[in-house]
């Protein structure tokens, strides 16, 4: 199978079938060197991980990480495929995306691309910083065949470099709350008062909770990405113009606010490894998480929860103008 002709064929089938949620990003920093001083028509990287056996075998060679979310998904595409190519196959292999991203630098840097796949799920605010800096990756899209108008414009700009299209919008990462329904009823409360709130009124309620059930009523992964959604939410950023500021950012101050009020609090636990802070869904140790849609994959994991989580929308900052309960967080392409 010619390499470039599988490539934009299998994204085309993952187009068609897959624009769902995904996993685990930190907010956009595309503030990063976002030109590049070429942009090929197509990639001078050459990988051989994609073969034809003698047995007409058409293999690809894909990387990617989280099995409850895009590994299910790739697999999902792989099939859909396989009903007009039979010999196709994914060779998936998982990795999770820090390693992803260290293995094209490496690669890149020393300019040997052999150690690279055919395919690889990218953290969407990684691409202008890697396609400014290391080109030779990825293989030009623009003139794939693919409807580009089908994608949301903000999808779009993450993967979109001088107007040149170096990526296939996979997910979108719409923020949700999800709540274990029967925590919140220990309680005294229901679902429907954990809707449209401020984080004010969100703190009130969730003591309650942590007090009925001796568990915290968020669990985070320690990063910035609650912080960033709350920003997010009230359409600011810490980044302006391209440029990084922190005072006089009063979305940024409250958001930090309220995150430390919730840790002192017992109402947001932080965990630092991602395993962990899966688990402290699955396992019972926190009442809700707030994260891209793509969280419920994970929520979803734990069979014997099942018929105890709902969604609902996430709070929104007290007293900043624009303030909504609406966000994105993560995304990958």
């Amino acid at each position: 199978m010619k390499k470039k002709n599988a490539a934009a064929l299998m994204a085309a089938a993952m187009a068609a079938s897959l624009l769902v949620g995904c996993g685990g990003g930190a907010a956009s920093s595309s503030a990063a060197a976002s030109t590049a001083e070429s942009t090929p028509a197509e990639s001078t990287a050459e990988s051989t991980a994609a073969d034809t056996t003698a047995d007409g075998d058409e293999t690809l060679t894909v990387w990617a990480w989280d099995p409850n979310f895009n590994i299910y998904a790739l697999k999902q595409a792989e099939a859909i495929y396989q009903k007009d190519h039979p010999n196709f196959k994914l060779n998936i292999e998982e990795n999770v995306y820090s390693d992803i991203e260290t293995k094209l630098i490496t690669a890149a840097t020393s300019e040997d691309y052999s150690t690279l796949p055919d395919l690889f799920l990218m953290q969407d605010y990684s691409y202008h910083k890697m396609v400014a800096n290391f080109p030779g990756i990825y293989t030009d899209l623009t003139d794939s065949g693919l409807d580009w108008d089908k994608f949301s414009g903000g999808k779009l700009a993450d993967s979109t470099v001088d107007g040149h299209h170096y990526g296939l919008p996979f997910d979108n990462g719409a923020s949700v709350m999800a709540v274990r329904s029967d925590m919140i009823e220990n309680a005294g409360l229901t679902v429907d008062d954990f809707k449209d709130l401020t984080w004010s009124e969100f703190e009130e309620k969730a003591q309650k909770v942590v007090d009925a059930n001796g568990v915290p009523m968020l669990t985070s992964s320690g990063g910035s990405e609650l912080i960033i959604e709350m920003m997010q939410s009230a359409g600011a950023s810490p980044v302006v113009d391209g440029e990084v500021k922190i005072a006089d950012n009063a979305a940024l101050k409250e958001s930090l606010t309220v995150y430390k009020d919730m840790v002192d609090k017992g109402i947001l636990a932080e965990y630092t490894d991602w395993d962990q802070y899966i688990a402290s869904m699955n396992d019972g140790k926190a009442a809700g998480v707030i994260n891209g849609c793509w969280i419920m994959s994970s929520v979803q994991a734990a069979a014997d929860q099942s018929g105890k989580w709902a969604i609902v929308n996430m709070p929104k900052l007290d007293g900043i103008d624009g303030a909504t309960n609406y966000a994105n967080c993560g995304g990958a392409s």
